[in-house]
């Protein structure tokens, strides 16, 4: 088959699995957010929330500063006085609250939907590249459709999808990015890994423990330059503009935090030993072990778990793609447990912790697992999609 016969094959393919996603998770949206896209921040976390909500009107007040972020908390740090009771606060890149602002002046209102809105939407779009990445590795529509279903009906996930925290528009870029890493993985063009990068940081900016996937990537590269005798300056030269950009801007957050102080979190909440370690971390399991996952999404990773270890036993190799995967996301299970250890105070009150730390590396041990049962053909080809054809509706049911 010639190379522009296959290309129009795989648009028509794209164009199917398009149709198909904006479909599907269009009726879950009006399902799951039908009658709620205008309530206030309310339920769990609804300071945070309001916090996020009132950034964005800070916005519009500030004529749009977005170097000088706000809120109406004029004293955020009781034993801190600021240089002015303007509302300035330190906070993670605001950048997805100023964009709601700018909406919010278009629109003509300042309405909690155009906030939740602009979320679902954001949402909605990472895990459309999510849905597209696995259907490319897997050239199955059912399975490519199946993990952001997975996501999506994650019970906390699902509550802040329309919310208003910066953890979805984070994991957002996040599934951004690792699609074009695997696209530069398997064709090795530039641009997508300048892409990747973008997205990845992006994603640091706005919430700081995205930071890991950033890194993650770079120690990936950095094995293959070892293995290769080899660096590559282009791959290096935008790991290290990213992690400066990063870097910069946490350097200016200590600036405005020095001048005005933060109305959020800025420092590692680590136990003070082991056995409050242990403690705290069963009390996390107890009060969000059902809100992580559904008990429904914990019978199919054992399953899927279950069948890798009987590829494994009887195969014992791997492809370099799934290989890279695997090693991706020890990467970010290893970072991501460091920095749970680092902020475990706040995972028994906060569930969101979880998606900011362990949630990417979970995915991407998700797409590995996947990947290698669909190739490996251990079962006919339509088993697995029929398993997660019948698993979906339980993932809805149970997350609602």
């Amino acid at each position: 088959m010639g190379k522009g016969k296959r290309n129009e094959m795989n648009n028509k393919k794209k164009i199917v699995f398009s149709t198909v996603f904006w479909g599907f998770f269009s009726l879950l949206s009006v399902l799951f957010y039908g009658k709620k896209l205008n309530e206030f921040p309310s339920y769990m976390h609804a300071w945070t929330q309001s916090d996020r909500h009132a950034l964005a009107l800070g916005f519009l007040e500030n004529h749009h500063d977005l170097f000088h972020p706000r809120t109406y908390n004029i004293r955020p740090n009781a034993d801190f006085k600021p240089i002015d009771e303007s509302g300035t606060t330190a906070v993670d890149f605001p950048i997805h609250e100023f964009n709601i602002s700018l909406l919010m002046k278009i629109f003509g209102t300042d309405e909690p939907w155009v906030f939740r809105s602009y979320n679902l939407l954001y949402g909605l779009i990472g895990l459309f590249f999510l849905g597209l990445l696995l259907f490319k590795l897997t050239e199955n529509l059912i399975l490519g459709i199946f993990l952001p279903a997975f996501v999506f009906t994650c019970p906390a996930y699902s509550y802040y999808l329309a919310g208003f925290i910066p953890t979805i528009t984070s994991l957002s870029n996040f599934f951004i990015g690792i699609y074009f890493y695997e696209r530069y993985f398997s064709g090795r063009k530039n641009r997508d890994f300048y892409l990747c990068i973008c997205f990845l940081t992006l994603a640091a900016l706005c919430r700081i423990p995205f930071t890991i996937p950033l890194v993650a990537v770079m120690l990936q590269r950095c094995f293959i330059w070892v293995k290769k005798r080899e660096i590559n300056y282009r791959e290096l030269i935008a790991g290290i503009g990213g992690v400066v950009v990063v870097g910069g801007y946490f350097l200016y957050n200590q600036v405005l935090k020095k001048d005005y102080g933060s109305a959020f979190l800025g420092k590692f909440m680590p136990a003070e030993n082991l056995k409050e370690f242990y403690h705290i971390v069963r009390l996390a399991i107890h009060h969000f072990k059902y809100d992580y996952f559904t008990i429904y999404h914990y019978i199919f990773v054992l399953i899927l778990i279950f069948g890798f270890i009987y590829i494994f036993f009887k195969f014992k190799d791997c492809d370099p793609v799934n290989l890279m995967w695997l090693g991706f996301s020890i990467l970010l299970l290893g970072g991501g447990s460091l920095y749970a250890v680092l902020m475990v105070k706040q995972f028994p009150d906060h569930d969101y912790y979880f998606f900011d730390s362990l949630f990417p590396g979970i995915v991407i041990g998700l797409i590995f697992l996947i990947s290698v049962i669909h190739k490996r053909k251990i079962v006919p080809q339509y088993v697995m999609p029929v398993l997660v054809l019948l698993a979906i509706p339980f993932f809805v049911i149970g997350s609602m």
